[in-house]
């Protein structure tokens, strides 16, 4: 893939470099800007105080660190747009010219404090020990960018291949079950018969579709009721569904195919095994910056929460793929009870793709 006008994984800011507003970047560019001064302080020289020296060193390399994080923050928007190469180039150029205006603003202020300018030589000396120090700092970080940028390819494409796994996945009981549905209802409820094939034709249009472009969470709970309509016809009284679903939440943006196994699972583990049925509630919440949502399903009457096989597959794989999709803790969590299994996710709130 190459260029930025597929999905932005090769733009800067969703590649090789972070988002320098985020919070957490900042967090950890100041705690390595930290151990680089603590290093910088232990080397052994006769006559310092190794306290002054470190907080003067603390002092200097913040100013570095926050000033560089301050201007790449509100270049964001023209680094997204760089590839990852210039982009890398233009935040290195930030960080040596920003070292260089520290530096010299505090040869300004040591001048001032001691009344003693200092030779050009010893200027450039200054200047030249920390334009390399921060030039090596930001070749190392840049370092670790470029190995965690690979890994997220690599678990984007492997996503995109357990996308397509999920596409082609459909249980082929269910299409057999969805096509008997459709012939015994085409002489006694035509009507129904019609609604069940636009069902059975748009979940196999969401299948089909090709790509891992993020889908909305109005679009997830469509294809939810387009699978339990098809299922409600064939079980009856059996399937119950409760709906929960919040103000605010339509617009959140999911990984493709995130609810439906899950849904699908609540219906093949729990509801079809029961002799009396059950019903499978699903739960939308929206909680500041985090979006909860809860899919429970009754456990069969034997007390298994699983009695049928693979049903770790397909949340497994819809775990991993939250994961990768928010580059964020995600809570992923199945607990199964006496009567009922609930499976519940806590995830960003985004409406606008990572």
């Amino acid at each position: 893939m190459t260029g930025s006008t597929e999905t932005g994984r090769d733009t800067a800011g969703a590649g090789l470099l972070p988002d320098f507003c985020d919070a957490r970047v900042i967090f950890a560019v100041v705690l390595m800007v930290q151990i680089v001064a603590l290093v910088v302080a232990l080397v052994p020289i006769a006559s310092r105080d190794f306290w002054l020296e470190l907080a003067m060193v603390s002092f200097f390399a913040h100013w570095v660190a926050v000033s560089s994080l301050v201007i790449l923050c509100l270049l964001k928007r023209a680094l997204v747009r760089l590839a990852a190469g210039p982009a890398a180039l233009v935040t290195g150029a930030v960080v040596i010219m920003v070292t260089a205006a520290v530096s010299e603003g505090a040869l300004q202020a040591l001048e001032w404090l001691v009344l003693s300018p200092f030779d050009r030589p010893g200027r450039l000396d200054f200047m030249g020990r920390n334009v390399a120090i921060a030039g090596i700092v930001y070749a190392a970080a840049l370092r670790y960018f470029y190995v965690r940028h690979q890994w997220r390819r690599n678990v984007e494409l492997g996503s995109q291949a357990r996308v397509a796994a999920l596409q082609a996945r459909i249980r082929p009981h269910f299409l057999f079950n969805s096509m008997n549905t459709i012939a015994s209802l085409t002489r006694s409820r035509p009507a129904v018969a019609e609604q069940v094939v636009e069902d059975l034709a748009a979940l196999l249009r969401v299948t089909l579709k090709e790509g891992d472009s993020p889908a909305t969470l109005a679009q997830e709970l469509e294809v939810c009721r387009r699978y339990l309509g098809i299922e409600a016809q064939r079980l009856g009284q059996r399937l119950q569904v409760a709906w929960d679903i919040g103000e605010g939440v339509e617009e959140a943006r999911l990984p493709p195919l995130t609810l439906q196994p899950l849904v699908e699972n609540a219906v093949y583990h729990g509801v079809e095994p029961s002799l009396s049925g059950g019903e499978v509630s699903i739960r939308v919440r929206r909680d500041g910056p985090w979006l909860e949502v809860d899919v429970t399903n009754p456990v069969p009457e034997d007390g298994r929460a699983a009695p049928r096989a693979g049903n770790r597959m397909a949340q497994a794989n819809v775990a991993e793929r939250l994961g990768a999709f928010f580059d964020a803790p995600v809570t992923f969590q199945a607990a199964a009870g006496p009567q009922r299994y609930r499976l519940h996710m806590r995830l960003p709130y985004r409406e606008t793709s990572p």
